[in-house]
């Protein structure tokens, strides 16, 4: 169960690497300082974990309205690197939603740097599923997708467990229930 309002991330990915039969040490996914106070960003916790439990999730797949384009895929690494800097040197205010933007970046960059495969793309619901017949899907929700709009704030992290037509199940790390949402 998460430790606090931020460990979702963290207890979430610990859920899913117990799927596979891993007893993660804890240490690996104590939040840092900065994580307790603002919550743990996708690519923060992608970087983090070791070689041989990013084997069990090879791929993760983003979209970023606002800072990466279709083209992310195609370029080098080292070209990716270049433009994650050149965005990151942008972002000059100190806002809360720049914030999130610059970690936001550093942890895409961050990633990209320690050979995790990252694949910018949209994707829908089909491509979930697809994933659900694997292994499940750790998915960070925000407010966003619930009402349809475009918006930087991370929200909540979730293990999503399996699905059947029009509902999809999921087990929270807030309280370690079975759910579901359709």
């Amino acid at each position: 169960k998460q430790e606090n309002v931020f460990s979702c991330g963290p207890t979430t990915l610990s859920m899913a690497l117990s799927y596979f039969g891993l007893n993660p040490k804890k240490e690996l996914f104590t939040p840092s300082e900065l994580e307790e106070k603002k919550g743990t960003l996708l690519f923060e916790l992608a970087s983090k974990v070791k070689k041989e439990i990013r084997e069990i999730f090879p791929k993760i797949t983003f979209f970023s309205y606002y800072h990466l384009d279709d083209s992310f895929n195609k370029i080098s690494k080292k070209e990716k690197i270049e433009q994650l800097e050149s965005e990151i040197e942008k972002i000059k205010g100190t806002s809360h939603m720049e914030s999130v933007d610059k970690r936001y970046l550093e942890g895409i960059l961050n990633c990209i740097k320690a050979d995790v495969e990252l694949n910018h793309e949209i994707f829908d619901i089909i491509d979930i599923e697809k994933a659900l017949e694997k292994s499940p899907v750790i998915v960070n929700l925000t407010p966003a997708i619930f009402r349809k709009i475009k918006a930087r704030f991370s929200g909540h992290f979730i293990l999503l467990t399996g699905f059947d037509k029009d509902i999809f199940y999921y087990n929270d790390p807030k309280n370690l229930k079975e759910e579901y949402i359709g």
